[in-house]
């Protein structure tokens, strides 16, 4: 995203494209006035404009004084997301079919674990598109999961230290002043970028100094979700102005159910895209932008509902995949770093063992690179123990203290084998999951 995004637009230079298809739906397209013709806006570029510094001021001065202290705060958080290196925000890499197949797997790695797991993940694929097996995460989990290094979306600012955090970042990037059209981003930039290359040094926070830029991320995770609902009410009022409405309550019957939607992919919190919008997607790939383009076709064309909504769940299957493929991926890096380790250690002189000493290595146990899996899910487990929610906490730790027999895990919770596996496979591991990958985003920080 280039900084000529965010300069001011007035409301004189604001045209509202509105074309409307066989199936009656209308498509409402935001575009500037330019020398050259119209140009159609990215949704943040609405930011920038004169109808969001009206819209921020009225919710000031009759709505909570602090939630529109939030939102001001977002706008210009949101001017500060990085999209490339290894600190960008959203959407990471382009994908393909190929990919969620599982057929670039051994391609990429050249290794017998990766070939496995291309297979694995090859039987996935047809499992999930078959639609055999339902993904239980909530379409921001599962979005949010496979896309972003930042936490779960979060609302608005739920502790203190998070508002103390808040309110010190709003004096770093704008002062104490109110909220203005133009917005100086490339200098919001540079001081964002200094105090996150400092760890945030010189704000006065409880929080130690290691873990304030995770206080960062949560910061830019609600500022994500506050800017998509202020977007969408910004573009709401520019198209009621351009529709003769003076009314601006979203509850009216302006939009029908697939103009709702569709006005949502473009401008809003859209469910399909974990609550987010598509002007906060950047260099996502082909297929991504051909499954985001199915979606918004099949809700203009004269079709039954049951299109938009095939065409959704289409969406939330590929990113499902893609959410597995990545978990793969990680344990292919970890059979590598291991294989290297192996491979060095091999270099080193081997002790003495002399025949008959009782010393020699058991024929009969398992080569540890048959259970590498195992081992690398029970490392793992080990160092996200701490973070999973009490019910959860307490089956892993029986398992580590087991020594992942889960027969003896279950035996020292007083449960039956299958009923402890039941409850592991329901809500540990797919919590452990989302905690692995966490602490797999924190640490590439």
């Amino acid at each position: 995203m280039k900084d000529e995004l965010c300069v001011a637009i007035s409301d004189s230079e604001i045209r509202v494209a509105t074309d409307t298809y066989p199936s009656e739906t209308r498509d409402f397209i935001i575009c500037k006035q330019t020398p050259g013709g119209l140009q159609q806006l990215n949704p943040i570029e609405l930011l920038g404009t004169d109808m969001a510094v009206r819209i921020l001021k009225y919710a000031a001065s009759t709505h909570d004084e602090d939630l529109a202290q939030q939102n001001a705060l977002s706008r210009l958080l949101t001017q500060c997301l990085e999209y490339r290196g290894n600190r960008r925000h959203l959407i990471c890499e382009p994908w393909t079919e190929e990919d969620l197949r599982g057929d670039t797997m051994f391609e990429n790695n050249r290794t017998q674990f990766a070939r496995e797991c291309g297979v694995k993940q090859a039987q996935r694929f047809q499992v999930v598109m078959s639609g055999e097996q339902k993904c239980d995460l909530p379409s921001d989990d599962l979005y949010w999961g496979s896309f972003t290094t930042l936490p779960q979306v979060e609302d608005t600012f739920t502790d203190v230290e998070l508002q103390r955090f808040a309110d010190q970042m709003q004096h770093l990037v704008a002062g104490a002043g109110d909220a203005d059209v133009t917005l100086e981003v490339t200098g919001m930039r540079r001081r964002v970028k200094a105090a996150w290359d400092n760890q945030f040094n010189d704000f006065d926070l409880d929080t130690p100094k290691r873990d304030r830029r995770s206080l960062f991320k949560r910061l830019m995770s609600v500022a994500i979700r506050q800017t998509s609902n202020l977007t969408e009410r910004i573009a709401y009022a520019l198209v009621l102005k351009s529709l003769g409405s003076t009314a601006l309550q979203r509850d009216q019957p302006t939009f029908s159910e697939r103009e709702k939607k569709l006005f949502e992919l473009r401008y809003g919190n859209c469910e399909a895209l974990g609550k987010i919008n598509i002007g906060f997607l950047y260099e996502y790939g082909e297929l991504h932008a051909e499954l985001i383009n199915q979606f918004a076709n099949s809700l203009i064309a004269d079709k039954q509902d049951v299109a938009w909504r095939q065409a959704e769940t289409d969406l939330r299957h590929h990113v499902q995949l893609l959410d597995e493929l990545r978990e793969l991926r990680r344990f292919v890096r970890a059979d590598q770093r291991k294989s290297t380790r192996d491979r060095r250690a091999r270099k080193l002189p081997h002790p003495r063992v002399d025949a008959g000493t009782g010393n020699q290595a058991d024929s009969k146990a398992t080569p540890p690179d048959q259970n590498l899996f195992d081992i690398e899910m029970m490392n793992e487990l080990k160092r996200v123990v701490d973070r999973l929610k009490p019910g959860d906490r307490m089956r892993a730790q029986a398992l580590i203290d087991a020594g992942g027999d889960r027969g003896l895990a279950a035996k020292s919770l007083g449960l039956e084998r299958g009923k402890f596996n039941a409850q592991f496979r329901q809500t540990v591991r797919p919590n452990l999951k989302k905690e692995m990958q966490r602490r797999e985003r924190e640490e590439g920080e």
